[in-house]
């Protein structure tokens, strides 16, 4: 398996793929960068996420 590139180095050669995706609207190909802070974060699904984050809001 391939070795994932540093931020700066996917954000270089990946430019052209997001330019043309968001010129057709195609959000699959968006640049997301999670920064330095992703450790201690689960790996739940965005669905699971936001269901804990609904659940967590009905509190208040």
């Amino acid at each position: 398996m391939g070795q994932i590139l540093p931020y700066a180095y996917q954000n270089k050669v990946t430019g052209a793929l997001r330019k043309i995706a968001k010129a057709n609207k195609n959000v699959n190909f968006l640049g997301l960068w999670a920064g330095q802070s992703l450790h201690g974060f689960p790996g739940d699904s965005t669905t699971v996420i936001l269901q804990k984050l609904i659940r967590d809001m009905d509190q208040y």
